[in-house]
């Protein structure tokens, strides 16, 4: 678990601030065993003070496990970069499928596809198309090659591929009722 943590902190930390500290910080071991908060805050700024509590345990955001929840998707993270358009359908089938099943599962349907591609050198892009009905299976897999095909930088090789649906339909279990207490008097005449 720490190996996945250290490297999710690293990631997080390299795409933040790549350029300017990139050997500074390998591991979540290291900012909180030879790093102090002087340190961390002069070179991340605000962010320094949040990696130091939470590679301490310290996490005061709020949790609210009754949201409604706005997108559903499946990113891929690769060992080795993808070249090529060929290589990126490959592997963009395979997201498709784990998200048509999410989907299904979850009884949702949305109206709006993205495409996200990461590089290894922390550049992201996204790319989305919506549609003013909700998009179907063969929507999502014609939505997902139009996206993919207008994508610049293919030569670059993909290190993190992603598709997520959004622009949600509420199912009826996340509908709230609201209770409007009304009180009626009764006037004499």
């Amino acid at each position: 678990m720490i190996e996945k943590e250290e490297k999710n902190i690293h990631n997080y930390i390299s795409g933040i601030t790549e350029k300017r500290t990139r050997s500074l910080i390998r591991s979540i071991t290291e900012i909180k065993c030879l790093i102090n908060l002087e340190s961390l805050t002069r070179n991340f700024g605000k962010s320094g003070s949040f990696f130091y509590d939470i590679v301490r345990g310290k996490d005061d955001r709020k949790v609210n496990p009754l949201r409604i929840r706005k997108s559903i998707g499946v990113e891929y993270t690769f060992e080795e970069d993808l070249y090529g358009i060929e290589a990126w359908v490959e592997a963009l089938n395979r997201i498709e499928k784990e998200l048509i099943e999410r989907i299904e599962r979850k009884n949702r349907k949305g109206r709006t596809l993205t495409l996200k591609v990461k590089f290894r050198d922390f550049d992201q892009i996204t790319r989305s198309k919506s549609s003013e009905e909700y998009l179907t299976r063969e929507d999502i897999h014609n939505y997902m090659l139009l996206l993919a095909e207008n994508i610049e930088n293919k030569d670059k090789g993909a290190r993190l591929l992603g598709l997520t649906i959004s622009n949600l339909d509420t199912p009826v279990s996340e509908i709230i009722q609201l209770k409007i207490p009304f009180v009626f008097r009764v006037q004499d005449e």
